[in-house]
């Protein structure tokens, strides 16, 4: 009709969408109450609290990920990186766990985004959220570094190329909500160290963890 302004649309995000491209609808989940769901908008950032709203405390790829509560966890992830002068004053809030002891953190002051890995006692960081977070934001920055994941690399791979997690799944059973799988070194015939693998209670190993971790910039 003459004279009738057109209204633009805002094109349509596909954030969660797009997140189910990667990892895959949940394999179970838990919801968060109200209440719970309160309290979790004001302590992190927009991209993260869309995740927790849609799909509370959930498991993705095969039992590979888990999206968790930030606040179960947050106060032991900061303990661990405390060690860490660079990230000691972060407000680093805690996304994801992978089954063999990875955790996801996104900065909510700077924009930075860290791998955790807790039994080889590294800290995996990319040097360009550095700047990218100050432009835009911690939650852009969890957004992309969520989308650009691969869930096989929260896996491990034996000498044929196949998942030691199907595998461990299989002898040893699912893991609970807190449990991942474990590298534990154990004496030899010989006392040399022979790796095992064992479930762990992940919150166990954290507060146990006094050592400064090692950096890795990516």
């Amino acid at each position: 009709m003459a004279g009738q302004k057109m209204s633009k649309e805002e094109p349509a995000d596909t954030f969660l969408a797009d997140f189910e491209s990667v990892f895959g609808l949940p394999e179970s989940a838990t919801a968060f109450t109200d209440e719970q769901i309160a309290n979790l908008e004001s302590v992190v950032c927009d991209v993260h609290f869309r995740l927790l709203k849609q799909y509370g405390i959930a498991v993705f790829a095969g039992g590979l990920v888990r999206l968790i509560n930030p606040l179960d966890w947050q106060q032991l992830t900061s303990k661990c990186l405390n060690e860490v002068p660079i990230f000691s004053k972060g407000n680093f809030v805690p996304v994801l766990i992978g089954s063999f002891g990875q955790i996801d953190m996104i900065d909510l002051e700077t924009g930075i985004f860290l791998k955790y890995r807790l039994f080889e006692n590294q800290v995996l960081f990319f040097q360009d959220d550095i700047s990218a977070g100050k432009q835009v934001g911690a939650g852009e920055v969890l957004r992309e570094n969520l989308l650009a994941s691969d869930p096989e690399d929260y896996d491990l791979v034996d000498d044929d190329g196949n998942s030691i997690y199907q595998q461990l799944s299989q002898s040893l059973g699912d893991l609970e909500a807190s449990e991942v799988f474990a590298l534990t070194p154990e004496a030899g015939p010989e006392q040399t160290p022979d790796l095992e693998i064992e479930k762990a209670d992940f919150m166990e190993f954290l507060e146990t963890m006094d050592e400064r971790p090692q950096l890795i910039a990516l």
